[in-house]
C-alpha cells in the first residue's frame, strides 16, 4: 500500500536520534499522507454513500495540509 513504511524504515527510525530522526519520522509521515491522499481522492470519486464522499473530502483537505506543514518543517530543520 502507497505510503506504508517498510519494516527497514521503521527499523531506521527506531534507532534513529536528534535530528537525523526528526528528518526520518518527516520522510516516512509525508509519505504516508500521500499514500492516504491518494486514497481519500479515489472514495472521494467511487465511494456509494454521500457522507463518505464527504469525509474523504475533508481527509484529503487535512492530509494535504498536513503535507506543507511537515515540510516546512523539514526545511526549517535542513536551516538549522
Amino acid at each position: 500500500m502507497p505510503g506504508m513504511a517498510t519494516d527497514d524504515e521503521l527499523q531506521e527510525l527506531a534507532t534513529a536520534s536528534g535530528a537525523r530522526a526528526d528528518e526520518l519520522f518527516v520522510q516516512l509521515m509525508v509519505a504516508h499522507h500521500e499514500g492516504g491522499v491518494h486514497m481519500a481522492e479515489q472514495a472521494v470519486e467511487d465511494a456509494g454513500l454521500a457522507k463518505v464522499r464527504s469525509m474523504a473530502r475533508s481527509m484529503v483537505v487535512g492530509q494535504r495540509g498536513e503535507i506543507v506543514e511537515l515540510r516546512q518543517e523539514l526545511a526549517r530543520a535542513g536551516e538549522s
